[in-house]
């Protein structure tokens, strides 16, 4: 009977030992060490894949009041994106933030689901939230925005597509072209 709770707490201990999760489900967090990217495929150059990425959930994203696909590709750049630049390799990796814009009240957000590459275009599907009809918000002015660190050895270098749309009711949310310097 002891062995199924010893067992659990011995994978839990390795799990916060290597800095991973403890459950499969939620998105990872950066660490001190800096964040690392997730372990998806890679898209082949100029090919379909997905975009390897971790959400940065320890920074509060800049304000920013129209809606907006940034990226940065040094800690100055992504001094303008989250209040403390993640400690990241920008040599292999990039800072990702989708805004929605200026919002009259609380109860709104965004979060990034997927990121996929197809050529020059990236697509980004995120899930916008809204307030519900009778829920009680914060009366204020809100920017609602979603960051992550992106697998910057994918992107193709040159002017890059960028849109992203509803994970739930497929509605465009926000499209950008960014210029992605050569590493």
């Amino acid at each position: 009977m002891t062995r199924r709770p010893l067992a659990m707490l011995l994978v839990a201990a390795v799990c916060v030992a290597c800095g991973g999760p403890i459950a499969s489900s939620g998105a990872a967090r950066p660490t001190s060490t800096g964040p690392s990217v997730s372990a998806t495929p890679s898209p082949t150059p100029g090919g379909v894949g997905d975009v390897p990425f971790v959400r940065i959930t320890d920074r509060v994203p800049v304000a920013t009041e129209a809606a907006a696909i940034r990226m940065a590709f040094d800690a100055g750049a992504a001094a303008s994106l989250v209040s403390e630049p993640p400690p990241i390799d920008y040599a292999t990796q990039a800072v990702l933030c989708v805004s929605l814009g200026e919002r009259s009240t609380g109860g709104w957000s965004i979060t990034i689901q997927s990121i996929t590459i197809e050529g020059a275009e990236m697509r980004i599907l995120a899930r916008e939230g809204r307030p519900r009809p009778g829920e009680a918000v914060t009366q204020a002015f809100t920017y609602p925005s979603d960051c992550a660190v992106v697998d910057r050895t994918v992107l193709p270098v040159g002017e890059l597509a960028v849109r992203a749309d509803d994970t739930i009711s497929d509605e465009f949310i926000v499209d950008a072209v960014i210029e992605v310097p050569a590493r």
